[in-house]
Parts: structure tokens; sequence; C-alpha cells
């Protein structure tokens, strides 16, 4: 099940479900055990929520509904006023919540690592194209009989990177 505070799939319904089925044969579900719930938040919040139906009590629950709806879907569902105890609980629990912190943080630090390590790719690709184009420049001007000197001028290589470049 994957609850998303963000719209990832092209549909209105903010509760979507997949199954496995062959590729050309789409009738074949491989088992009916698996399925793969997409749950939208955004969508959810554009409908008006069907407190009858279990899933919009539990969305209405995770989403910070306000106390008065809140009261009402907890006298009709058990399993949510149960929920809302343990969550009680785990958030006044010291120990908890420092495992938490830590959880998101690590998190957090994967993230701004992925998106440096993105960022240093990019700077890598940009200057091997940037080196590339030198070369492939440099390989030009000695086809047309243009000195080394000269090419180390133009594209700011040194003569000594030329020649091992270039050979």
């Amino acid at each position: 099940m994957n609850i998303l505070d963000f719209n990832y799939i092209e549909l209105e319904k903010y509760h979507t479900v997949f199954h496995l089925r062959e590729d050309e044969d789409k009738d074949y579900i491989l088992t009916d055990v698996l399925e793969i719930h997409f749950i939208e938040l955004p969508k959810f919040r554009k409908v008006e929520p069907d407190i009858n139906k279990s899933i919009d009590r539990w969305l209405l629950f995770l989403d910070n509904t306000t106390e008065e709806v809140l009261e009402m879907i907890k006298k009709q569902d058990p399993a949510i006023q149960k929920a809302e105890k343990v969550l009680e609980y785990l958030s006044s629990n010291e120990e908890m919540i420092r495992l938490y912190e830590l959880r998101e943080k690590a998190i957090h630090d994967e993230i701004t690592r992925m998106n440096g390590a993105r960022e240093e790719g990019k700077k890598e690709g940009k200057l091997e194209g940037k080196l590339e184009g030198k070369l492939e420049d440099a390989q030009e001007m000695l086809k047309e009989g243009i000195s080394i000197e000269k090419i180390a001028k133009i594209t700011k290589l040194s003569i000594e990177e030329l020649k091992k470049l270039l050979n």
C-alpha cells in the first residue's frame, strides 16, 4: 500500500489497485494475492469522504482531520480508536520519538546525498563534454595543419595535455 501526499497515477480516482498481469495475454493474472494499491491524498482531499467506507475513515484519521470528525469515526471504527491510543503512546514515549527523529534524519540525509551525487554527476558530465569538445576541435585543427602551440592557445589546454589526449 502506497499512501502518497502527491498525485502519481494519471487517473482521477484517489485509490487505484494494480495486479500482476502477463504482458501479452492481459487477461492472465499471475496471482490474485498480490495487489499494489496507490492512495493519493491530494485527490482524496477533493472528494466528499464517505465515513461508511473503511478506507475513507482511515484516510481521514491519517490526514489530520478535525476533532469532531475524529470522534465520529472513532465511534464507528474501534480499530481507529485503538490506533489513536497507540499513536498517543508512541508520541509520548521519549525513546520512540528519538528513534523516529533519527529515522527522519537518515531519510533526509539520504535524499540530500542523492541530490548532491546527482549534481556532482551533472558537473562531471559537463566537464567531460567540454573536454571532449576541445579534444575534437584540437583534432580538427591538427588535420588543418595548425600547430600544437596555437591549438593550446585556442583551446586553453596545455601542450602536455594536448599531446597526451591526442596520442
